[in-house]
């Protein structure tokens, strides 16, 4: 554990948890902007965010009181770009999938919602596409892979289609996952318009 003083932080800035006086999430966010790689603040950003421990009024005092202080415009930048359906994600990859969505301009689906028996990660019910994100925690073992198929085959019957990302792909090559996702809309369209 590491003990630190700011003379940036004041009182209003500190709430209790079972009587220990601790920061509010978005001034220790604001803190950990300068010290933490791009990436990493990026996913505790919206990790926090995802979890429901941001809001507004205190993500604006940031922004205002830590004008100035060295990692405000890695802050900036994710306020900026916050995502209005964050309430709705389960896990930080669903996060960066919506993030993808808004980066390449990709319409934005529908998140977990119920889909027969099952509650799909994204959808477009208009025109019939889930895509899953599958992170290895969730989808590792014989037991996960057998799940995912059967799901699969199930909301096929339902008639939609599925396609499914993993995090390499959607971490390490979105313009790919985006074009993926970009052609299947666009053909599941054309499809919809035949019928």
């Amino acid at each position: 554990m590491r003990v630190r003083r700011s003379r940036y932080f004041n009182p209003a800035q500190v709430t209790r948890k079972y009587g220990i006086p601790i920061l509010r999430p978005s001034w220790i966010l604001l803190d950990l902007a300068r010290e933490l790689p791009d990436d990493e603040f990026g996913h505790a950003f919206k990790e926090a965010d995802r979890l429901g421990l941001l809001n507004e009024e205190e993500l604006r005092a940031c922004l205002e009181l830590g004008s100035g202080l060295e990692g405000i415009r890695k802050f900036q930048n994710l306020v900026a770009r916050r995502h209005p359906d964050l309430k709705d994600v389960r896990t930080l990859l669903e996060t960066l999938f919506l993030e993808l969505c808004a980066r390449y301009g990709i319409e934005t689906p529908r998140v977990n919602r119920r889909k027969g028996r099952y509650f799909p990660d994204f959808s477009w019910d208009d025109i019939g596409l889930i895509v899953e994100v599958d992170g290895y925690e969730g989808h590792a073992g014989r037991f996960a892979f057998l799940d995912d198929a059967a799901r699969e085959n199930d909301l096929r019957r339902l008639g939609y289609q599925v396609i499914r990302f993993t995090w390499e792909e959607i971490t390490e090559h979105p313009e790919l996952v985006a074009s993926l996702v970009i052609r299947e809309i666009a053909r599941c369209r054309a499809l919809a318009r035949v019928a």
